[in-house]
């Protein structure tokens, strides 16, 4: 069986000092090793716990072109076209208060304050609300979109007992 460090070693690592992103128009697009790539796809390898390495570029093929190992190593161009798509594609509010949460038909109804503004959604099953590592808090709504808390104990008393009966 190969050593962890032999497989991290044989990923297909970009060299970002060669490596250039940038949007024309409604395409993100990369020149890398004389090669332009129109219509690339970046994916979060690791979107929970590392959202600024480990970054998958991907061709229109859907073939893997490379990893980025961190986006800082980009330059300052390269990487504002990379962290918009980015944050396009794995758009997520963070909750910074839960107002009320009642159950209705079967389903849980959470009213919140976001960094987006006021929402509400809907919550299918206590699944759908995960304490991940660090106090961190994932949910899930009835449509598939997920919504962030950083670390609920900074939350006001009132919303993380809300919180803690669903955890």
């Amino acid at each position: 069986m190969p050593k962890v460090s032999e497989m991290v070693n044989s990923l297909p690592w970009l060299d970002c000092e060669q490596l250039r992103i940038w949007r024309d128009g409604d395409e993100l697009c990369m020149s890398y090793g004389g090669t332009v790539y129109r219509r690339i796809k970046p994916v979060r390898l690791f979107p929970l716990t590392a959202k600024d390495r480990m970054i998958s570029i991907f061709d229109e093929a859907g073939k893997e072109i490379g990893i980025i190992r961190e986006i800082k190593q980009l330059d300052a161009k390269s990487r504002a076209a990379l962290e918009s798509e980015l944050s396009e594609r794995y758009f997520m509010p963070r909750i910074t208060k839960i107002n009320a949460i009642k159950i209705e038909f079967g389903m849980m109804k959470w009213d919140v304050e976001t960094d987006r503004g006021r929402r509400q959604f809907l919550v299918r099953e206590r699944n759908d609300v995960q304490l991940l590592l660090g106090n961190r808090v994932l949910i899930v709504d009835a449509d598939g979109n997920p919504y962030e808390i950083p670390n609920y104990m900074t939350l006001d008393a009132q919303s993380r007992a809300l919180l803690e009966e669903q955890l």
